[in-house]
């Protein structure tokens, strides 16, 4: 009697939402009291007008079985290799992006041994000149065509540009380390699951879903690029910070434009994985140093109201030397803490400056 009645309502309320369609099959669920039944409801070629095909699905619950409870929830199998199914993707574009990502960890391992080895031993003190190596790499990658002849030396070109890159964030982390040392680990961890995250967002979403981000994100650079030239004149702390924050936006975005752009490009032929490998790179690098500016601002306000005043005498700064070695370096530490919280972001060090320089 009650199976009877679970499908009287089920055909009552099963109808076809295409009628135009040749055929058509749709699920229909129905419960009453603590029993429940599931149904397809189909419509075929040869059915007669206005009738419907009501068939019991034949591998669920009947009607004489109670729901599920609540706790069977969390009994429920999870097949944990789907999550690395992207059937969306092709198996040569599959291929290619385990390249890209292999040549990223390859990045990244000399980037950190480039930063660690001119922090430890100042190997490059002129940032400029290593800036503008890195500037030159990049552009010999860029105008070396991709091959199999080219392969290992573009490899070799790529690992000196992240090395130099590296190399070229000794004064942000020495800043970082003289306030806080648990800054930098916090930024990469930090930078690490933002990556992560935006990068396995793009590559579930649908092909093209995020390539209209180009403009906005262009747009976003340029807003970028004009409040660090108004900030120049004005000084405002404000600002500074706001861009910062504008920045790892922005940054953020291009690792979902990035990623499905190489997508797209591998899809249409282009297999330059060492290329490729530089977008999501450089994006990394950008939230990565973003991020330790952000938690370094953090750190050193509010002004504490025991520093003294903010307009203290040039005399009172230790020398070089005194920056350098014994307990000069702590005085400096806190001078420099004092002295970026009560004048704001125009006494932050450039990426170009060494703080161990500032006098």
């Amino acid at each position: 009697m009650r199976r009877q009645k679970l499908q009287r309502g089920l055909h009552n309320s099963c109808t076809a939402p295409e009628p135009r369609r040749e055929s058509w099959v749709g699920e229909r669920r129905a419960s009453l009291g603590r029993s429940e039944a599931v149904f397809l409801c189909g419509w075929g070629r040869r059915s007669l007008p206005g009738s419907s095909l009501l068939v019991q699905f034949p591998e669920v619950k009947g009607a004489s079985h109670p729901p599920a409870s609540a706790m069977d929830v969390f009994n429920r199998n999870i097949d944990f290799n789907a999550l690395f199914k992207f059937s969306h993707i092709s198996a040569s574009t599959q291929q290619h992006l385990k390249r890209v990502y292999a040549s990223f960890a390859l990045c990244m391992f000399v980037a950190a041994t480039g930063a660690y080895i001119n922090v430890v031993t100042h190997l490059l003190r002129f940032s400029l000149l290593s800036g503008l190596g890195s500037l030159a790499l990049l552009i010999w990658l860029m105008a070396t065509p991709h091959s199999r002849e080219t392969e290992q030396k573009r490899l070799g070109i790529l690992a000196g540009f992240a090395f130099l890159t590296g190399a070229n964030l000794c004064p942000l982390l020495e800043m970082c380390i003289v306030i806080n040392p648990s800054i930098i680990p916090t930024a990469f961890l930090g930078t690490a699951v933002i990556f992560s995250c935006f990068s396995l967002s793009a590559l579930y979403a649908r092909r093209r879903s995020f390539l209209y981000l180009g403009g906005f994100l262009l747009s976003g650079l340029f807003l970028m690029l004009l409040f660090s030239l108004i900030n120049v004149f004005v000084g405002s702390t404000w600002l500074f910070t706001a861009n910062l924050y504008l920045g790892l936006m922005v940054m953020c975005g291009f690792v979902l434009f990035d990623t499905q752009l190489i997508i797209e490009k591998a899809e249409s032929g282009d297999k330059d994985y060492i290329w490729h490998c530089v977008d999501l790179f450089l994006d990394f690098i950008n939230i990565f140093r973003e991020l330790m500016m952000l938690l370094g601002m953090n750190e050193v306000s509010p002004c504490p109201a025991q520093a003294g005043p903010c307009d203290e005498a040039p005399g009172h700064w230790p020398s070089s030397a005194q920056q350098a070695h014994g307990p000069g370096a702590l005085r400096w530490a806190a001078a420099s803490t004092h002295r970026a919280c009560c004048a704001g972001p125009s006494v932050w060090p450039h990426p170009s400056r060494s703080p161990l320089e500032t006098s």
